[in-house]
């Protein structure tokens, strides 16, 4: 026997969680709330010259001359084979007001990531391995940068699956055109995420526990529109952009708990039975610190010349 409920009732429910959730997120922008200069200047913002084009990461200072950050920021694909970014073509530089270059010594990454891309169809396919995607940046001096902590203790819900919050940090290099055009299209009162773009800023993420062979995940609706009030609700969880990745799921202590790895997104769908439009659904996954092959990466760093000790 099924419970269904009716449709008015339904919309209600709906509309109620939808205004309680905007209430509670005034204080935050879009994708997260901005960040000052001042805040959290152990996560930087970096640039890699790869063979096509130059790319953004975010990374975060876990010693005075180690940047942790996601693997795939550190690797590329040429002719359908994977290589290793030269050490030459990370770009650090630190101090806005006089700007200090910091060159690269090495980089060590997760062998567990490296699946070999392979050629289908005549096109070049590379699967990202999301659980691995971890990477040590290590500078040839150290800085004067404040670091994080890094915890390899992931926490646990104390229930079944019950969604745990932490929260996020990256610049939003970049915005996703595909959901900038149905938002536009659909939604009235929309603030364009292209005010974000490049600065800094901190978003809560709710992880969904799910099996411990995967990375946690986060997933939300983020914008939602109800065609009777005319009215937008936003949300105020981060999402993960291009240029994000790499920077830190932190929890209520401000350690690193894991690391920006990757997003899908679904387009916009109504709510049956209802007057509400969601827009777009994201779902961000992170790299836990806490598997064994991670750990490992992390206690390598010395033999490299890394400051850094778990």
């Amino acid at each position: 026997m099924s419970f269904s409920m009716p449709r008015n009732s339904k919309s209600i429910f709906i509309l109620l969680s939808l205004i309680f959730q905007s209430y509670f997120a005034k204080a935050d922008l879009i994708g997260g709330k901005l960040l000052t200069k001042n805040q959290f200047t152990e996560v930087i913002s970096f640039d890699i010259q790869k063979s096509k084009e130059l790319k953004s990461c975010t990374g975060t200072f876990i010693s005075s001359n180690t940047i942790l950050t996601a693997s795939h920021c550190v690797t590329e694909v040429v002719d359908c084979k994977l290589y290793k970014v030269k050490p030459k073509n990370i770009l650090i530089s630190l101090n806005e007001k006089k700007p200090i270059k910091y060159d690269v010594k090495t980089t060590i990454i997760n062998q567990e990531f490296i699946e070999p891309p392979s050629e289908q169809n005549k096109k070049c396919h590379r699967s990202l391995n999301s659980r691995y995607d971890i990477a040590l940046i290590i500078l040839k001096k150290n800085t004067s940068n404040k670091s994080l902590t890094v915890s390899t203790g992931f926490a646990k819900a104390e229930k079944d699956h019950k969604k745990i919050e932490y929260r996020t940090i990256g610049f939003g290099h970049s915005i996703i055109s595909e959901i900038e055009d149905f938002t536009n299209k659909y939604f009235r009162n929309y603030i364009p995420e292209v005010n974000q773009v490049g600065k800094k800023q901190i978003g809560r993420v709710e992880l969904i526990p799910n099996n411990p062979m995967m990375p946690h995940m986060s997933e939300m609706n983020e914008y939602s529109y109800d065609t009777k009030l005319k009215q937008t609700y936003n949300s105020n969880f981060a999402q993960i952009h291009p240029g994000d990745s790499g920077g830190p799921l932190i929890n209520s202590k401000n350690e690193i708990v894991g690391i920006n790895s990757t997003y899908f997104y679904h387009k916009i769908f109504a709510t049956p039975d209802s007057d509400i439009v969601i827009g777009y659904r994201i779902q961000s996954v992170f790299t836990p610190l806490h598997r064994e092959e991670n750990i490992r990466i992390l206690k390598s760093a010395e033999l490299y010349g890394s400051s850094f000790k778990l």
